[in-house]
Formats: structure tokens, sequence, C-alpha cells
């Protein structure tokens, strides 16, 4: 793959090399003097490294699209685990809101029951006063 890229490039410079020649013939009407070939050639030269440089950024670029896609599924994992905390946490809510509601209805009971003794030993009480 490289292989070809190289080979596409190399196509891509030689294309353009060209194209300069003719148009600098077309504009100046002549052929290119040694300075404006070394010019041409400078400036070709620099797009050329420009052009290698292309490959370069690309792998990088894909490296940091590998890290974040890495990230991307931690970051998955964690907001797993957090929504399973979530889930966990309602139901500890929801159980001791249901302790709560037994405890409120176990005192209110406790209480009729405290008021049931209370009123029997008053009878027992009374009736024991009554009989002496």
């Amino acid at each position: 793959m490289m292989l070809d890229f190289q080979f596409l490039i190399e196509n891509i410079l030689k294309d353009y090399k060209e194209g300069l020649k003719m148009k600098y013939y077309k504009v100046i009407g002549e052929e290119a003097s040694f300075r404006d070939k070394e010019d041409l050639a400078m400036q070709t030269q620099q797009r050329q490294e420009a052009l290698m440089e292309i490959p370069r950024s690309l792998t990088e670029f894909h490296l940091v699209l590998l890290d974040t896609a890495v990230l991307v599924v931690a970051q998955e994992e964690k907001m797993n685990d957090i929504e399973k905390n979530v889930a966990k946490g309602c139901a500890y809510i929801n159980g001791g809101t249901n302790g709560l509601f037994y405890a409120e209805q176990m005192k209110k009971k406790r209480r009729i029951w405290a008021w049931c003794v209370v009123s029997f030993v008053l009878v027992l009480l009374f009736a024991w006063l009554i009989s002496i």
C-alpha cells in the first residue's frame, strides 16, 4: 500500500513538473532557464516534502483516533458502572422507605396496644377499688 502511495506521489510530482514547464512556456514564451528550473525544482521539492508529510500526519491522526476510541470505551464502562450504582441506590432508597413505613405502622400498633393495656389495667383497678 505504501508503494502504491509512493508511486502515486511520484506521478503527481511528474505531472506537476510538466504542467509547470508548459505554463512557464505559455506565459514567458521560451524554455525555462537554469535559474528558473532551479526555482521550480526547489518548489517541487518543498511540495514533495509536504506530500511526504501527509502519510505521517495521517498515521498520527489514526493513532489519536485509536486512543480516543479506547477512552470512549473506558468511559462507557464507567457510565455503565454509574448506572448500576444509581439503580442499586434507588433499590436501597425504596427498601429504606418501605422500612420506615413498616416502622410507622408498628409504632401505631404499639400505641394502640399500650392504650388497650392501660385501659384494661385501669378497669381492673377501678373494679378492685369498687369491690373493696
